[in-house]
């Protein structure tokens, strides 16, 4: 202070002691303070509680000898040393030269320094050129400026410029009340806001930044750490080159990044964006509506998608995936920021669960995380996925798949694969031999034992859903792409590579293999699956065979006409006729009776007959036949023949025979004469007898007398 004089505290008199700074320290030792590379704030409030606390000042000469109270410095350091002086009237203490003033009627006012100047009832003012224009304001330091009431400015340039603001370091500025700045620059611009740190600057209210340019602009927001930046209000920002961009949102660690309203980022190079969004993890990113991204890596980017565990996607709307893979060391060069592969649920609705290896170094590894690319698909296990196209589907187990376009598919189990499509024009037969080489999604036909059945069975399906395996055919199985890694804290991504080549994914071989379905409950409806002990009491059933009997057995009796054959058995029925041509039908009737009986009777209408033989030999004598070409009676009677009428082509019975007979008459005439009498009857007798010169007699010997 240009060589004048220091004030010290007295511990004895508990009283501030202006001395001369060319004094020895009358005997005590000297202290040594060493430069401190850091700013101590405990240090610096107990140099101003020193400056306010003083009670009272005395002004003493170069040789520590104290003048009397209010008395101008002794003449023999006049216009030498400047001066040191304290007004009684309004105790009021000037230390400096010509230009240093007090507030000239003000109480309780301390100027020290060069041009230092209080200009208001308790101001302080300590420093050249320093300026206390506030009620009980504090300026110490080069030019520091405390211009309003309780104002405290402490450093060179420190400026406190509102009411009860507080500016301490180099340059540090405190504009508006009630704010805090400290720190080489720093900046309060708004009220009750705190700013801490080089180059740290609050511009919202009640908000608070400490760290190398630490920037908080909205208010009541929080930014701690170098760089750290809370912009909007109520936004907390923890961690170097942290950032808060949204309202009410929250970042946390290095480079971590929210710019959406609600949002929390928690992690280095966590990001958020949109609204309502949450990624906790080194280089986790929900960067969509409601979205949750928990994890190293993982991704939450479709609309409330939801991603757990390491290094996963979730691509599509309301997603869900876990699961976790192996990224080998955090460095820039394999991927610090993830691979961002399609290993994910890129379809809308879908979830994803199940952890593989990924890529390490150059190697594409056969376990990957489950992939749901399908809408509303349910991927389970290491490498399972649900394929595009194949919506509603289920895969469950490792290397499981849902193949593509198979809607409503389900696999069951460790590399089974659903591939069939639902049978839409679908059919019945009991030969599959055409199905078994089929294109699985070219199958139209479904098995049936039975023709009668077929549409019954036919009729059990139903709807457009994919079938349910739980094994798997010969085939080949591809895994996943690596696909791509963040290479940066920005969106820049490349491909992984191999020099220079992009990585391909691998395929290998699945062998065909079958499973067992254990603990199946018993079936209830047509279209539930059936256990074998439902099976077994329909082999049971079938065991029992059918039952056989006729009127008698072939000795003519019926104790032995009943017979039982069983299921694949022979049963003969025989009718003795082996040609073809020679059988006719329509002529046999079956009756039941309702209780198990089914009586075989013949029609009484015959048709289609070519002949009838009776008789045990068609070759004996007596053997009455009917054929195409005539009727041979065999020798025998034809009883009970109806009388033929008067149709010339019907037979005709004796009765008509003897009508015919008797109904016949012929007439006699003789030398071209008229008849004689009217006719004569078969049983009528003709005599001629002798007349007139006339003489009858027989001249044959055929003639009846």
């Amino acid at each position: 202070m240009n060589k004048v004089f220091k004030v010290i505290w007295c511990k004895t008199n508990q009283t501030m002691i202006a001395v001369s700074e060319l004094a020895k320290s009358q005997g005590k030792s000297s202290s040594i303070t060493s430069s401190q590379p850091h700013f101590k704030l405990a240090k610096v409030t107990l140099s101003i509680m020193m400056v306010l606390a003083g009670q009272s000042v005395f002004a003493a000469i170069s040789t520590g000898v104290k003048t009397s109270t209010g008395s101008s410095a002794i003449q023999n350091t006049a216009g030498k040393y400047n001066y040191c002086y304290f007004d009684t009237s309004n105790r009021a203490v000037v230390c400096g030269d010509k230009d240093t003033k007090g507030s000239g009627g003000d109480e309780g006012t301390i100027s020290l320094g060069s041009n230092a100047q209080v200009k208001k009832d308790g101001g302080v003012a300590i420093g050249s050129d320093s300026l206390s224009d506030g009620y009980s304001s504090v300026a110490i330091g080069w030019v520091a400026q405390a211009t309003k009431m309780g104002a405290v400015a402490l450093g060179r340039k420190a400026q406190a410029k509102a009411q009860s603001s507080v500016a301490i370091g180099n340059e540090a500025e405190a504009q508006y009340s009630s704010s805090v700045a400290i720190g080489s620059s720093a900046k309060t611009k708004a009220s009750s806001s705190v700013a801490i740190g080089n180059g740290a600057e609050t511009i919202g209210s009640s908000s608070f930044a400490m760290g190398k340019g630490a920037k908080t602009e909205g208010d009541s927001s929080f930014a701690l750490g170098n760089g750290a930046a809370a912009t909007n209000s109520s936004s907390v920002a923890i961690g170097t080159s942290a950032t808060a961009s949204g309202y009410r949102s929250f970042a946390m660690g290095y480079k971590a990044n929210t710019s959406g309203n609600l949002n929390v980022a928690i992690g280095n190079y966590a990001k958020t964006k949109d609204t309502q969004s949450m990624a906790m993890g080194q280089g986790a990113q929900a960067t969509a509506q409601e979205t949750l991204a928990l994890g190293s890596f993982t991704h939450a980017l479709g609309t409330q998608s939801v991603a757990i565990g390491n290094d996963v996607f979730a691509k599509g709307v309301m997603s869900t995936v876990i699961g976790t893979r192996y990224i080998g060391n955090p460095s820039i060069d394999n991927g610090h920021f993830g691979h961002g592969t399609s290993t994910s649920t890129d379809g809308d609705y879908a979830i994803a669960i199940g952890s593989g290896f990924g890529t390490r170094g150059s190697t594409v590894y056969l376990d990957q995380v489950a992939e749901s690319d399908a809408s509303y698909g349910i991927a389970l296990g290491t490498s399972s996925r649900t394929e595009k196209g194949a919506e509603e589907s289920v895969a469950i187990g490792r290397l499981s798949a849902t193949e593509k376009n198979i809607k409503g598919g389900v696999a069951l189990g460790s590399q089974s694969i659903a591939n069939r499509q639902a049978l839409t024009s679908v059919s019945a037969s009991a030969d599959n031999s055409g199905m078994e080489n089929a294109e699985p999604n070219k199958i139209t036909k479904v098995y049936s034992p039975f023709s009668d059945s077929n549409l019954e069975i036919v009729q059990t399906v139903q709807g457009d859903l994919g079938a349910v395996s739980v094994g798997t055919y010969k085939r080949k199985f591809k895994t996943r792409t690596p696909g791509y890694r963040y290479n940066s804290d920005t969106d820049d991504k490349n491909k992984a590579t191999k020099s220079g080549v992009p990585l391909k994914a691998k395929e290998f071989d699945i062998e065909i293999a079958t499973r067992q379905i254990i603990n199946v409950a018993a079936g209830s409806l047509d279209t539930d699956a059936v256990n074998v002990a439902q099976l077994k009491a329909v082999a049971k059933e079938v065991q029992k065979g059918l039952d056989y009997s006729g009127d008698v057995d072939s000795s003519n009796t019926q104790t032995a006409n009943k017979f039982n054959r069983k299921l694949g058995q022979e049963t003969k029925i025989i009718g003795g006729v082996t040609n073809t041509t020679k059988l006719s039908g329509n002529n046999i009737g079956v009756v039941s009776d309702g209780a198990g009986t089914l009586a075989i009777k013949l029609a009484k209408e015959l048709s289609g007959l070519t002949s009838v033989v009776l008789g045990t030999n068609s070759s004996d004598a007596n053997t009455v036949a009917l054929t195409t070409t005539g009727i041979n009676a065999g020798s025998k009677t034809i009883t009970n023949v109806a009388s033929g009428g008067t149709t010339g082509t019907n037979a005709a019975n004796i009765s008509d025979v003897k009508t015919a007979v008797s109904n016949s008459s012929w007439n006699i005439a003789g030398n071209d004469k008229a008849v004689v009498g009217n006719g004569v009857n078969p049983t009528e007798k003709v005599s001629f007898i002798n007349g007139n010169a006339t003489t009858v007699s027989q001249c044959h010997s055929r003639w009846d007398k």
